[in-house]
């Protein structure tokens, strides 16, 4: 037989344990470019390209995708929460739905696929080498477009959390995006290892911005929940021997 207990998750906790979270992951991608670009090992037995931040299927790309996760099921708790205003119910359900997608898009890589036909399409001269921030910065234009009246009828402290959070991540995710494919763009011709130190320090950048806007919107959908309650089961103690 089971019963259930339940683990309270306060904004407060979820701050510890996402600072603390996010520190380790930095940690461990400092000591991989100390390896990289400081020792020489670019693999070191496999080290370097699980912790890498800017490397794929590995440690950073499961907590990212688990953030965006969390951040879904947090949405969706708004929306069940919101009970008098159907429009709003309705854009914290699309925004669950879309974090579920960048969820999979973390660990799918469809900006990848994006990414290939672009480059041979629209890439010109002025445009930024990761042709796929092209097609994402316009779909963020698009959602941010759908979502704005939504948004403007939020209480004016949320807005400025939310925004905050949004400005940090996008900062990260299509900014420092942007600047790298200009710094590549900028190396001489026939160049074919970008993975300068440089390279990656901005990567580093970007990451760690991505990182900290998902946390901090996060955090904030926590707070305005008021906390989470997490029920776990455990087993029910019995009386006795058992015969």
């Amino acid at each position: 037989m089971t019963h259930s207990d339940s683990v309270d998750v306060t904004p407060r906790l979820l701050a510890k344990i996402l600072i603390a979270g996010l520190s380790i992951l930095f940690a461990l991608h400092v000591f991989a470019l100390i390896l990289y670009h400081g020792l020489g090992h670019d693999y070191a037995m496999g080290y370097v390209p699980l912790t890498h931040m800017d490397m794929e299927a590995n440690i950073p790309t499961m907590a990212s995708f688990m953030m965006m996760a969390l951040c879904a099921g947090a949405l969706g708790l708004m929306a069940s929460r919101e009970t008098d205003n159907k429009r709003h119910k309705r854009a914290w359900a699309l925004l669950a739905i879309l974090f579920v997608l960048l969820a999979m898009d973390e660990v799918l890589m469809f900006h990848e696929q994006v990414a290939s036909p672009l480059t041979h399409t629209v890439m010109q001269e002025n445009a930024p080498r990761f042709a796929w921030i092209v097609a994402y910065g316009l779909l963020v234009a698009a959602v941010g477009a759908f979502f704005l009246k939504w948004f403007l009828e939020l209480r004016r402290d949320l807005q400025i959390s939310l925004f905050i959070s949004g400005a940090i991540f996008l900062s990260g995710a299509l900014g420092m995006e942007f600047a790298a494919s200009k710094y590549v763009e900028s190396l001489p011709a026939g160049y074919t290892d970008i993975r300068t130190l440089t390279f990656d320090l901005m990567a580093t950048v970007e990451e760690m911005l991505e990182f900290s806007g998902l946390a901090y919107f996060l955090f904030t959908l926590v707070k305005e929940l008021g906390g989470i309650s997490i029920r776990t089961p455990r087993l029910a103690e019995h009386a006795g021997t058992r015969q």
